[in-house]
């Protein structure tokens, strides 16, 4: 049984309208961690069979990011090898994708093609739709990913460290700037995009294929998903292709009223 892992806050709820609306084309369970989620707001959950849980509001305002590994690790219980999925609020479901997710990993990184070609190394990877399975190794990576988050460095992953020099630079304009200290935001894209960036170092940027690709990091596998099936960042009225999941953007009509515990 697959279980999807979700985030959110009373602010952002309005924009999972299509979240809630697609969340039984999946069968899964689902799980939903927010600080303040109100009465209405949480019988909106319970109507959809999503299990709702209540975490510190600083604590998520501070590190929100961050927590979404803190999150996952959390519903790791190495009891099986069963699938973990962590999606967006602002996501949806257009059909099942567990059957896709490669039995033998830990972990499943969606990864931005068209940024890869473009050498955009804070955006190799997206942290709105990651894979896991339910396994010591997959809880493993979560403990690195904190980790290495936490203190801003990773000895065994130097990717990190240099993409947030490009980051943090001084010659970037001071609102593109982004710092390793803040939790906020970027770090699990970061994180991500430097796993991403491991397996392209010094290939041939043109012709690599990363859905080939299994990276073997301190002996846990990672697998890698292309965001134009997995985590679309785009809402477009054309289905093309093999879509298993979307990103809306929350300026692309994502938000729309909840009316009497259903999607209005």
């Amino acid at each position: 049984m697959n279980k999807v892992i979700t985030m959110c806050d009373s602010r952002y709820f309005k924009y999972g309208t299509m979240f809630l609306k697609t969340r039984f084309n999946i069968k899964a369970d689902f799980v939903c961690y927010g600080p303040d989620l109100t009465k209405d707001q949480q019988a909106i959950l319970e109507y959809s069979e999503i299990e709702y849980k209540r975490i510190d509001t600083v604590c998520y305002s501070t590190k929100m990011q961050y927590l979404k590994f803190k999150f996952i690790e959390n519903e790791i219980t190495c009891k099986n090898n069963s699938l973990i999925t962590f999606c967006d609020w602002d996501t949806f479901f257009v059909k099942d994708w567990a059957a896709e997710i490669c039995p033998s990993i830990s972990m499943g990184v969606t990864y931005r093609k068209e940024l890869i070609l473009k050498k955009c190394y804070r955006a190799f990877s997206n942290g709105g739709v990651m894979f896991f399975r339910n396994t010591e190794q997959a809880k493993k990576m979560c403990e690195i990913a904190l980790l290495t988050m936490s203190s801003g460095r990773n000895d065994e992953l130097p990717e990190y460290d240099m993409i947030w020099k490009t980051l943090e630079d001084s010659n970037r304009p001071e609102h593109k700037r982004h710092f390793r200290t803040n939790l906020r935001w970027w770090c699990d894209q970061v994180f991500l995009s430097a796993l991403a960036y491991r397996c392209v170092r010094g290939s041939d940027y043109d012709t690599i294929n990363l859905c080939n690709h299994i990276l073997n990091y301190q002996g846990i596998k990672i697998g890698f998903y292309d965001c134009e099936k997995f985590n679309v960042v785009e809402s477009r009225p054309d289905e093309t292709g093999n879509v298993f999941i979307r990103h809306l953007k929350t300026n692309s009509g994502a938000g729309k009223e909840l009316k009497d515990g259903k999607v209005g």
